[in-house]
């Protein structure tokens, strides 16, 4: 992080203006962001229900995004599997490699 943003955050403390989810972004790098985006994501299918797989296994929403930050260079395919009422079942997920 610059530390021109770093000067800028701390004033905003001293003068109680931050709040604790600017004290989150000011620290936090962008992947992680996006990681924790993704495993609340799961989460809420999880809790509703939702099968979740990767590569042909059962997974849980720590095990995908574990996955996803191991594969840097490549990717998941999502496979969304929907219910006659046209409500989200199951959802599975592929290793791909990016193209080159």
């Amino acid at each position: 992080m610059p530390s021109d943003v770093l000067v800028i955050f701390h004033f905003m403390r001293r003068a109680g203006k931050v709040s604790s989810e600017q004290k989150k972004e000011a620290v936090m790098p962008e992947d992680t962001k996006e990681f924790q985006e993704l495993f609340r994501e799961l989460s809420g299918y999880e809790k509703k229900g939702v099968y979740i797989e990767l590569e042909g296994k059962p997974a849980s929403p720590t095990q995908i995004v574990q996955a996803h930050m191991l594969r840097e260079d490549s990717g998941y395919m999502r496979d969304y599997v929907l219910n006659e009422k046209g409500d989200l079942k199951a959802l599975y997920f592929n290793h791909i490699e990016k193209e080159q």
